[in-house]
């Protein structure tokens, strides 16, 4: 970036020994006094350039706000959910992923929301989703979050049988746009339209019904009062359960997936060895209508957030220093040799007035 020097209105002098005398005395000043603290600022990008601002991971349910910059009417997000908790050697889902160009307004806040990926203890846990809103109320953005894997044994002492999670939406898996069904035994991914619905846990061959499964959030992620929520993810249930984590949960997101279903027999089981799971499915996403898709991916770990946009013109194409990004900064012995070479100045003005008048 160039930058603008500005230089001063030269002065006509007269042969005046007061004027000579005034101009000696601001100079010395100056040479006298500690040096100007003058710094010239530079932008961080000229215009033109592309400028990526990354967001942190904050804990659960903690977001950031950004201000969209003056004359920036678009930006690209990319946003990624997390994936669901995995226990070897099932997987769980992963985490939506998405990069989509977004018409924004200069000026407009902006809400960011990263979700964390599931945890194993106590319980099997989905990915939560991540979203970026309008602090007035608008959701843009939303990826949604893995299901967990169900449960397996990573040596042969149980006979159970596991199931991965499902992928969250907008994951790049085939089919998996409104989040993957995983199996077995199946369960239900959520949709744009809606969340999924849970598996049941049978035990002794019996359903155990609304008792012993949870079935994910009827509401879909929101903005309220300048706060941005995602769908939770469906928690594993454990009410009826003589162990808890005897199924998956499902990932959170724009609409939260369901939980994996599960069976076993604890009458002929009671050691619970043979214990048969599927994964959680995986929850929804969702993009504004005015946005453009880009592309899709998945991720695995927590959930991040980033957003890009293209370093606009200076506003005010008058004022150089504002183009430039160039600022003076003058401590008090540079205002005070400044305020000498002013006085400098208009003693030579009046001793040239002098000189002309005679």
């Amino acid at each position: 970036m160039s930058s603008v020097t500005r230089s001063a209105p030269a002065l006509s002098l007269k042969n005046s020994r007061v004027a000579r005398a005034a101009v000696a005395a601001a100079a010395i000043a100056v040479m006298v006094s500690p040096a100007l603290p003058m710094q010239a600022v530079t932008a961080a990008a000229a215009p033109g350039d592309t400028i990526t601002v990354t967001f942190p991971y904050l804990p659960s349910g903690v977001q950031t706000e950004w201000t969209v910059p003056a004359g920036v009417s678009e930006v690209t997000v990319e946003l990624a959910a997390g994936s669901g908790a995995s226990v070897t050697p099932a997987t769980g889902g992963p985490g939506g992923a998405i990069t989509a160009r977004v018409p924004v307004t200069p000026g407009q806040t902006l809400l960011v929301l990263i979700g964390p990926q599931g945890v194993t203890t106590p319980l099997m846990t989905g990915g939560e989703g991540s979203a970026v809103a309008t602090a007035d109320g608008d959701l843009l953005v939303v990826a949604g979050g893995g299901g967990a894997s169900f449960r397996c044994a990573a040596s042969g002492v149980t006979n159970e049988v596991c199931g991965s999670g499902g992928a969250g939406g907008f994951s790049a898996q085939s089919g998996s746009a409104p989040g993957e069904v995983a199996s077995p035994p199946p369960q239900s991914a959520a949709t744009t339209s809606g969340p999924g619905v849970s598996g049941d846990v049978v035990v002794n061959g019996v359903p155990t019904g609304p008792i012993g499964y949870n079935q994910p959030s009827p509401n879909p992620a929101a903005v309220v009062a300048g706060v941005v929520t995602t769908a939770p993810p469906t928690d594993p249930s454990s009410a009826s359960e003589p162990v808890e984590g005897l199924s998956a949960g499902g990932g959170g997101g724009y609409y939260a997936g369901g939980q994996g279903k599960s069976q076993y027999n604890a009458s002929l089981d009671p050691t619970l060895e043979a214990v048969n799971g599927g994964g959680g499915g995986g929850g929804s996403g969702f993009l504004i209508a005015s946005a453009t898709q880009l592309s899709l991916a998945n991720n695995v770990g927590n959930g991040f957030a980033s957003i890009s946009y293209v370093e606009p013109a200076a506003s005010e194409p008058d004022s150089e220093l504002a183009a430039t990004g160039t600022a003076i900064e003058l401590g008090v012995a540079g205002l005070a040799a400044l305020a000498l070479v002013v006085l400098g100045a208009i003693v030579v003005w009046r001793g040239r007035r002098a000189d002309t008048v005679s």
